[in-house]
């Protein structure tokens, strides 16, 4: 995950995008049982997070 991380944030930079959020989600694949809570809890953040634009 932290390399996919780095790769978007450093392709982001490359084309002048330098004010950004990031909203990861993770364990869904990890814990199946429970991926519609993390997966839920994500889009949560990211509904946070896009307020603040």
């Amino acid at each position: 995950m932290k390399m996919a991380v780095n790769y978007m944030t450093n392709m982001f930079t490359f084309f002048g995008v330098k004010d950004f959020t990031k909203v990861i989600v993770e364990g869904h694949a990890q814990t199946p049982d429970k991926a519609e809570e993390i997966i839920g809890e994500g889009i949560r953040r990211t509904t946070a997070a896009e307020n603040h634009f």
